[in-house]
């Protein structure tokens, strides 16, 4: 991990670009405090003050080469990076405006590859504590949206919710057997669900017997629901919550669907939505190493 992060940091700082990169001094050979150098004097040489489009474009491009490499940081430079960003970018309205979109744009939207729960949690607990032009309807979205990706982090439980199959069974998502447990939000009309699902389901991986799935419907139009049948492994259990409180109560943030996530046998958070390739990497290094 800190031979990758170097040479991310190399690769960063030597790129061809406009993007006016801080100096990382040779003398510093130490990989994490080559990482510590960057992410946290990363802004101090890009010119907020400059709003021409192509300083913006140089300043987007900056921001997804640093959101990338955050994604590899530890929580205390996580916290530092992102407090000094904000501190730094976040002091007008138009910038926060500006800076409040890219993020989202990247961080959340689930077509982006760039997309981290975690990172962009990061960045909303900054403006919400910090960012003096962030006011009114900007501040409140920024509350709303960190109350919900803030949710079922990584390392922590799941959140639990009541279920009832096909057949009239009922039980709750703590009760669930199984080393592994895969949960899958999906939605009858989803096109990537049809074409993800059937695919996951034939994967010897999450046919393994120590690994159970429970495929949810979070969502109300059970005629739907009703009509579309999965052929689902034996140890899959094709669900609804009769409850509504996955929704109802925001008990999880399901912007897409499928949406995956692997817990342990505690119901603790593993992966969160997260891609099926992933899921399967990681599952397997699991299961290897039992």
């Amino acid at each position: 991990m800190l031979l990758l992060s170097l040479m991310l940091v190399v690769a960063l700082c030597g790129v061809a670009q406009s993007f006016p990169f801080p100096d990382v001094p040779d003398t510093m050979t130490d990989p994490a405090q080559r990482m510590d150098c960057l992410l946290t004097n990363y802004w101090s040489r890009y010119d907020f003050n400059d709003t021409t489009e192509v300083n913006r474009k140089v300043g987007e491009q900056g921001l997804v080469d640093f959101v990338y490499v955050l994604g590899m940081a530890d929580a205390e430079l996580l916290h530092q990076a992102s407090h000094r960003f904000v501190e730094a970018a976040f002091t007008t309205e138009w910038s926060a405006r500006h800076y409040d979109h890219l993020l989202e744009h990247y961080l959340l939207n689930p077509n982006s590859p760039l997309r981290n729960d975690i990172v962009y949690a990061a960045f909303l607990k900054e403006i919400v504590a910090s960012c003096k032009p962030c006011e009114g309807a900007m501040l409140e979205r920024s509350k709303f949206r960190l109350s919900q990706v803030d949710r079922n982090q990584v390392g922590t439980t799941a959140a639990d919710f009541a279920f009832k199959t096909r057949d009239g069974r009922k039980g709750r998502l703590s009760d669930m057997g199984g080393d592994y447990l895969l949960l899958v939000f999906h939605d009858p009309d989803c096109e990537n669900c049809e074409r993800i699902l059937p695919q996951l389901m034939r994967e010897p991986l999450l046919c393994d017997s120590r690994v159970q799935a429970l495929m949810v419907y979070p969502d109300d139009n059970m005629d739907e629901w009703r009509r579309k049948v999965y052929d689902v492994p034996s140890n899959w259990t094709d669900a609804y919550n009769p409850d509504g409180d996955i929704r109802a109560k925001s008990l999880y943030f399901i912007s897409a669907t499928p949406s995956l996530y692997l817990l342990d046998k505690s119901k603790n958070v593993l992966l969160k939505d997260t891609t099926p390739d992933n899921l399967l990497r990681v599952l397997s290094n699991l299961l290897k190493n039992e």
